[in-house]
């Protein structure tokens, strides 16, 4: 990669390799040591025939770590939640899109500050499921895609891996 990073998203699609987002490492100015100094370029890919990297433009694309991120079924698609900006952390939701090269910030009601947690797509359910990460106080949450709204989800759910993939139960 041209730029270290750990924290960051990583998506294999069509032999090209994107990785977005992360930390590299902490901020050197006096005072600022335990703050991190996040990957730049934000998106890069690694061309499996070049065997090379390269910075990767989205426009509107912003740096973050930390964040909660998963695939969104078979597309080209990345949804991230939350994460840091370096400075604070934050309740954003957005969509990126390799193959469009768009990112598509998205309004919903997520009501907390939150980092580190885990985000799923369950395809059976046409939701996105975030579990713990900062802030969370244990609970988990779920949003139908198309809506605003996450629901909070009763504490008897577990995730399960089946022949499939990853399934929410209650």
């Amino acid at each position: 990669m041209l730029s270290a990073r750990a924290n960051f998203a990583i998506l294999a699609l069509k032999n090209i390799i994107y990785v977005y987002g992360g930390i590299s490492g902490a901020d050197s100015a006096p005072g600022r040591e335990k703050y991190p100094t996040l990957a730049n370029p934000p998106i890069e890919r690694y061309t499996i025939a070049s065997n090379s990297w390269e910075s990767f433009n989205i426009s509107m694309v912003t740096p973050l770590a930390a964040f909660s991120w998963c695939r969104v079924g078979e597309t080209a698609q990345i949804a991230i939640l939350g994460g840091t900006n370096g400075d604070i952390l934050t309740e954003d939701f957005f969509i990126i899109d390799f193959d469009a090269e768009t990112v598509l910030q998205k309004q919903t009601d997520f009501e907390f500050n939150t980092g580190m947690g885990k985000l799923m797509h369950v395809e059976s359910r046409g939701s996105l499921v975030h579990l713990g990460g900062f802030n969370s106080e244990g609970d988990d949450f779920e949003l139908a895609l198309g809506q605003t709204q996450w629901k909070k989800l009763h504490r008897d759910h577990s995730v399960v891996l089946n022949e499939q993939n990853l399934e929410l139960t209650s």
